[in-house]
Protein backbone atom coordinates (compact mmCIF):
# COMPACT_ATOMS: atom_id res chain seq x y z
CA UNK A 1 0.00 0.00 0.00
CA UNK A 2 1.07 3.56 -0.64
CA UNK A 3 1.69 5.49 2.58
CA UNK A 4 -0.86 8.20 3.31
CA UNK A 5 0.35 11.80 3.34
CA UNK A 6 0.20 11.73 7.11
CA UNK A 7 2.36 8.61 7.21
CA UNK A 8 4.78 10.13 4.70
CA UNK A 9 5.13 13.28 6.76
CA UNK A 10 5.70 11.17 9.86
CA UNK A 11 8.39 9.27 7.99
CA UNK A 12 10.06 12.53 6.90
CA UNK A 13 10.02 13.77 10.48
CA UNK A 14 11.57 10.53 11.70
CA UNK A 15 14.28 10.64 8.98
CA UNK A 16 15.09 14.27 9.77
CA UNK A 17 15.68 13.38 13.43
CA UNK A 18 17.55 10.18 12.63
CA UNK A 19 19.98 11.69 10.12
CA UNK A 20 21.13 14.24 12.67
CA UNK A 21 21.99 11.63 15.29
CA UNK A 22 25.61 10.76 15.96
CA UNK A 23 24.93 7.66 18.03
CA UNK A 24 21.98 5.84 16.44
CA UNK A 25 21.29 2.36 17.76
CA UNK A 26 21.18 -0.78 15.64
CA UNK A 27 17.40 -0.87 16.15
CA UNK A 28 17.13 2.66 14.76
CA UNK A 29 19.23 1.73 11.73
CA UNK A 30 16.91 -1.22 11.14
CA UNK A 31 13.91 1.09 11.40
CA UNK A 32 15.53 3.49 8.93
CA UNK A 33 16.08 0.61 6.52
CA UNK A 34 12.39 -0.26 6.63
CA UNK A 35 11.18 3.31 6.24
CA UNK A 36 13.63 4.24 3.46
CA UNK A 37 12.74 1.18 1.40
CA UNK A 38 9.02 1.92 1.80
CA UNK A 39 9.62 5.42 0.51
CA UNK A 40 11.82 4.00 -2.24
CA UNK A 41 8.96 1.84 -3.46
CA UNK A 42 6.67 4.87 -3.57
CA UNK A 43 9.38 6.78 -5.44
CA UNK A 44 9.81 3.92 -7.91
CA UNK A 45 6.05 3.76 -8.56
CA UNK A 46 5.88 7.52 -9.20
CA UNK A 47 3.69 8.02 -6.14
CA UNK A 48 5.62 10.98 -4.74
CA UNK A 49 4.97 14.54 -5.87
CA UNK A 50 7.82 16.90 -6.70
CA UNK A 51 7.10 18.76 -3.47
CA UNK A 52 7.37 15.51 -1.50
CA UNK A 53 10.64 14.64 -3.23
CA UNK A 54 12.08 18.06 -2.35
CA UNK A 55 10.88 17.71 1.24
CA UNK A 56 12.55 14.30 1.40
CA UNK A 57 15.87 15.71 0.20
CA UNK A 58 15.66 18.51 2.77
CA UNK A 59 14.90 16.01 5.54
CA UNK A 60 18.17 14.21 4.86
CA UNK A 61 20.30 17.35 5.16
CA UNK A 62 24.05 16.73 4.83
CA UNK A 63 23.47 12.98 4.46
CA UNK A 64 22.35 13.61 0.88
CA UNK A 65 25.26 15.81 -0.19
CA UNK A 66 28.50 14.79 -1.88
CA UNK A 67 29.94 14.29 1.60
CA UNK A 68 28.44 10.78 1.63
CA UNK A 69 28.35 7.97 -0.90
CA UNK A 70 24.59 7.99 -1.23
CA UNK A 71 24.52 11.76 -1.48
CA UNK A 72 27.14 11.51 -4.23
CA UNK A 73 24.93 9.03 -6.08
CA UNK A 74 21.89 11.28 -5.75
CA UNK A 75 23.46 14.64 -6.60
CA UNK A 76 25.57 13.32 -9.52
CA UNK A 77 28.35 15.95 -9.45
CA UNK A 78 29.74 14.55 -12.72
CA UNK A 79 26.35 14.78 -14.38
CA UNK A 80 25.45 11.10 -14.65
CA UNK A 81 24.74 8.04 -12.53
CA UNK A 82 27.47 5.49 -11.86
CA UNK A 83 30.33 7.88 -12.64
CA UNK A 84 33.97 6.88 -12.31
CA UNK A 85 34.42 8.53 -8.92
CA UNK A 86 31.54 6.81 -7.12
CA UNK A 87 32.50 3.47 -8.68
CA UNK A 88 36.07 3.85 -7.44
CA UNK A 89 34.80 4.78 -3.99
CA UNK A 90 32.84 1.54 -3.98
CA UNK A 91 35.94 -0.34 -5.16
CA UNK A 92 38.12 1.15 -2.43
CA UNK A 93 35.52 0.96 0.38
CA UNK A 94 35.74 4.72 0.88
CA UNK A 95 34.20 6.25 4.00
CA UNK A 96 33.89 9.90 4.97
CA UNK A 97 36.47 11.33 7.41
CA UNK A 98 33.47 12.71 9.33
CA UNK A 99 32.59 9.96 11.84
CA UNK A 100 28.86 10.64 11.70
CA UNK A 101 28.75 10.57 7.91
CA UNK A 102 31.07 7.56 7.76
CA UNK A 103 28.30 5.50 9.36
CA UNK A 104 26.12 6.28 6.35
CA UNK A 105 28.90 5.16 4.03
CA UNK A 106 29.25 1.92 6.00
CA UNK A 107 25.49 1.45 5.68
CA UNK A 108 25.62 1.74 1.87
CA UNK A 109 28.68 -0.52 1.59
CA UNK A 110 26.58 -3.21 3.23
CA UNK A 111 24.07 -3.26 0.37
CA UNK A 112 24.28 -6.37 -1.87
CA UNK A 113 24.02 -4.06 -4.90
CA UNK A 114 27.08 -2.05 -3.82
CA UNK A 115 29.01 -5.22 -3.00
CA UNK A 116 28.07 -6.48 -6.47
CA UNK A 117 29.65 -3.40 -8.06
CA UNK A 118 32.88 -4.10 -6.18
CA UNK A 119 32.69 -7.75 -7.17
CA UNK A 120 32.77 -6.78 -10.85
CA UNK A 121 36.39 -5.79 -10.35
CA UNK A 122 37.22 -9.20 -8.93
CA UNK A 123 35.26 -10.91 -11.70
CA UNK A 124 37.15 -9.32 -14.58
CA UNK A 125 40.53 -9.81 -12.89
CA UNK A 126 39.77 -13.50 -12.42
CA UNK A 127 38.53 -13.78 -15.99
CA UNK A 128 41.71 -12.20 -17.36
CA UNK A 129 43.81 -14.46 -15.15
CA UNK A 130 42.02 -17.50 -16.57
CA UNK A 131 42.46 -16.23 -20.13
CA UNK A 132 46.19 -16.02 -19.60
CA UNK A 133 46.34 -19.48 -18.06
CA UNK A 134 44.59 -20.85 -21.17
CA UNK A 135 46.61 -18.76 -23.62
CA UNK A 136 48.44 -20.97 -26.12
CA UNK A 137 50.14 -18.38 -28.34
CA UNK A 138 52.83 -15.78 -27.69
CA UNK A 139 50.72 -13.03 -29.20
CA UNK A 140 49.71 -10.05 -27.08
CA UNK A 141 46.24 -10.48 -25.54
CA UNK A 142 44.12 -7.59 -26.75
CA UNK A 143 41.14 -6.25 -24.83
CA UNK A 144 38.52 -3.59 -25.54
CA UNK A 145 36.98 -2.08 -22.40
CA UNK A 146 33.65 -0.30 -22.94
CA UNK A 147 32.92 2.54 -20.47
CA UNK A 148 36.12 1.87 -18.55
CA UNK A 149 35.51 4.37 -15.72
CA UNK A 150 38.32 4.52 -13.13
CA UNK A 151 40.14 1.47 -14.61
CA UNK A 152 41.05 0.24 -11.14
CA UNK A 153 40.41 -3.31 -12.33
CA UNK A 154 43.19 -2.97 -14.91
CA UNK A 155 45.46 -1.18 -12.43
CA UNK A 156 45.15 -4.04 -9.95
CA UNK A 157 45.50 -6.71 -12.62
CA UNK A 158 48.74 -5.21 -13.91
CA UNK A 159 50.08 -4.89 -10.35
CA UNK A 160 49.22 -8.51 -9.61
CA UNK A 161 50.39 -9.81 -13.01
CA UNK A 162 53.34 -7.59 -14.02
CA UNK A 163 54.46 -9.97 -16.76
CA UNK A 164 51.04 -10.35 -18.41
CA UNK A 165 51.25 -9.39 -22.07
CA UNK A 166 47.96 -7.48 -22.09
CA UNK A 167 47.14 -4.50 -24.29
CA UNK A 168 43.89 -2.72 -23.40
CA UNK A 169 41.93 -0.08 -25.25
CA UNK A 170 39.47 1.81 -23.07
CA UNK A 171 36.52 3.88 -24.21
CA UNK A 172 34.83 6.44 -21.99
CA UNK A 173 32.71 9.48 -22.72
CA UNK A 174 33.94 11.33 -19.64
CA UNK A 175 37.29 13.09 -20.07
CA UNK A 176 37.62 13.31 -16.30
CA UNK A 177 37.30 9.54 -16.05
CA UNK A 178 40.10 9.11 -18.57
CA UNK A 179 42.34 11.61 -16.78
CA UNK A 180 41.67 9.88 -13.46
CA UNK A 181 42.34 6.41 -14.88
CA UNK A 182 45.50 7.54 -16.65
CA UNK A 183 46.96 8.90 -13.41
CA UNK A 184 45.93 5.80 -11.50
CA UNK A 185 47.54 3.45 -14.01
CA UNK A 186 50.80 5.38 -13.76
CA UNK A 187 53.68 3.14 -14.86
CA UNK A 188 51.21 0.79 -16.58
CA UNK A 189 49.84 3.53 -18.82
CA UNK A 190 51.94 2.33 -21.78
CA UNK A 191 49.77 -0.81 -21.85
CA UNK A 192 46.51 1.12 -22.12
CA UNK A 193 45.13 3.36 -24.85
CA UNK A 194 42.15 5.60 -24.12
CA UNK A 195 39.45 6.81 -26.50
CA UNK A 196 37.26 9.72 -25.40
CA UNK A 197 34.23 8.62 -27.37
CA UNK A 198 30.51 7.97 -27.08
CA UNK A 199 29.98 4.20 -27.15
CA UNK A 200 26.93 4.64 -29.38
CA UNK A 201 29.09 6.35 -32.01
CA UNK A 202 32.34 4.45 -31.58
CA UNK A 203 33.33 2.27 -34.52
CA UNK A 204 36.47 0.32 -35.25
CA UNK A 205 37.41 -2.49 -37.61
CA UNK A 206 39.90 -3.94 -35.14
CA UNK A 207 39.20 -7.26 -33.44
CA UNK A 208 40.06 -8.18 -29.86
CA UNK A 209 40.45 -11.33 -27.79
CA UNK A 210 38.03 -9.88 -25.24
CA UNK A 211 35.46 -7.13 -25.44
CA UNK A 212 34.35 -6.29 -21.90
CA UNK A 213 31.75 -4.01 -20.36
CA UNK A 214 31.28 -4.02 -16.58
CA UNK A 215 28.38 -1.65 -16.05
CA UNK A 216 27.13 0.02 -19.21
CA UNK A 217 24.52 -2.15 -20.86
CA UNK A 218 22.03 -1.98 -17.99
CA UNK A 219 21.57 1.73 -18.74
CA UNK A 220 20.17 0.83 -22.17
CA UNK A 221 16.78 -0.45 -23.30
CA UNK A 222 16.54 -3.74 -25.19
CA UNK A 223 16.82 -2.19 -28.65
CA UNK A 224 20.06 -0.34 -27.88
CA UNK A 225 21.35 -3.36 -25.92
CA UNK A 226 20.94 -5.57 -29.01
CA UNK A 227 22.36 -2.96 -31.35
CA UNK A 228 25.56 -2.77 -29.27
CA UNK A 229 25.83 -6.54 -28.87
CA UNK A 230 25.59 -6.93 -32.65
CA UNK A 231 28.10 -4.16 -33.29
CA UNK A 232 30.76 -5.23 -30.81
CA UNK A 233 30.53 -8.92 -31.64
CA UNK A 234 32.09 -7.90 -34.95
CA UNK A 235 35.09 -6.70 -32.93
CA UNK A 236 35.67 -10.10 -31.32
CA UNK A 237 38.36 -12.35 -32.77
CA UNK A 238 37.41 -15.92 -33.67
CA UNK A 239 37.66 -17.85 -30.40
CA UNK A 240 37.34 -14.63 -28.37
CA UNK A 241 34.49 -13.40 -26.19
CA UNK A 242 32.17 -10.49 -25.62
CA UNK A 243 31.39 -10.26 -21.88
CA UNK A 244 28.77 -7.84 -20.59
CA UNK A 245 27.61 -7.14 -17.04
CA UNK A 246 23.97 -6.41 -16.17
CA UNK A 247 22.21 -6.01 -12.83
CA UNK A 248 19.79 -8.85 -12.13
CA UNK A 249 16.05 -8.25 -11.73
CA UNK A 250 16.25 -10.01 -8.34
CA UNK A 251 18.39 -7.14 -6.98
CA UNK A 252 17.05 -6.57 -3.44
CA UNK A 253 18.14 -2.92 -3.48
CA UNK A 254 16.20 -1.68 -6.51
CA UNK A 255 13.87 0.51 -4.43
CA UNK A 256 16.68 2.23 -2.54
CA UNK A 257 18.75 2.71 -5.70
CA UNK A 258 15.82 4.37 -7.39
CA UNK A 259 15.26 6.52 -4.31
CA UNK A 260 18.78 7.78 -5.07
CA UNK A 261 17.80 8.23 -8.74
CA UNK A 262 20.04 5.40 -9.91
CA UNK A 263 17.84 3.85 -12.57
CA UNK A 264 18.87 0.69 -14.43
CA UNK A 265 17.34 -1.86 -16.79
CA UNK A 266 17.43 -4.96 -14.61
CA UNK A 267 17.44 -8.30 -16.45
CA UNK A 268 17.52 -11.96 -15.49
CA UNK A 269 19.42 -14.84 -17.06
CA UNK A 270 16.62 -15.68 -19.48
CA UNK A 271 16.35 -12.06 -20.58
CA UNK A 272 20.05 -11.89 -21.42
CA UNK A 273 20.06 -15.17 -23.31
CA UNK A 274 16.96 -14.13 -25.27
CA UNK A 275 18.47 -10.78 -26.25
CA UNK A 276 21.72 -12.39 -27.40
CA UNK A 277 19.87 -14.98 -29.46
CA UNK A 278 17.82 -12.20 -31.08
CA UNK A 279 21.19 -10.86 -32.25
CA UNK A 280 21.79 -14.13 -34.09
CA UNK A 281 23.99 -15.79 -31.44
CA UNK A 282 23.65 -19.55 -31.11
CA UNK A 283 22.54 -20.77 -27.68
CA UNK A 284 25.60 -23.00 -27.29
CA UNK A 285 27.82 -19.91 -27.52
CA UNK A 286 26.16 -18.20 -24.55
CA UNK A 287 26.94 -18.57 -20.85
CA UNK A 288 25.54 -16.40 -18.03
CA UNK A 289 27.50 -16.14 -14.80
CA UNK A 290 27.13 -14.07 -11.63
CA UNK A 291 29.29 -12.59 -8.91
CA UNK A 292 29.03 -13.91 -5.37
CA UNK A 293 26.13 -11.66 -4.31
CA UNK A 294 24.09 -12.91 -7.25
CA UNK A 295 23.10 -9.33 -8.05
CA UNK A 296 25.34 -8.68 -11.05
CA UNK A 297 25.05 -11.07 -14.00
CA UNK A 298 27.61 -11.47 -16.79
CA UNK A 299 26.68 -12.75 -20.20
CA UNK A 300 29.59 -14.36 -22.01
CA UNK A 301 29.21 -14.68 -25.76
CA UNK A 302 31.82 -16.79 -27.52
CA UNK A 303 32.66 -15.96 -31.14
Amino acid sequence: MTPTSANFNDQLSWIKTFTRKSNATNAEWEQYDIISREIGKSFRNNQLSEEEKNNLKEAYGSVMTTETLQGFVLTKPHGYAGDYEIIDKFYTLYTSPDERLAKWDDYLHGFPAVKAVSNRKTYIKNLLQKKFEEKITNETFEMLNLASGPARDLYEFFNENPNADLSAECIDLDKNAINYASKLLGRHSNKVKFHNKNILRFNTEKQYDLVWSAGLFDYFNDDIFKRLITRFLKNVKPGGELVVGNFCSSNPDIAYMELLDWILYHRNTSDLIKLAMECGVQRENIVVEKEQEGVNLFIRIRK
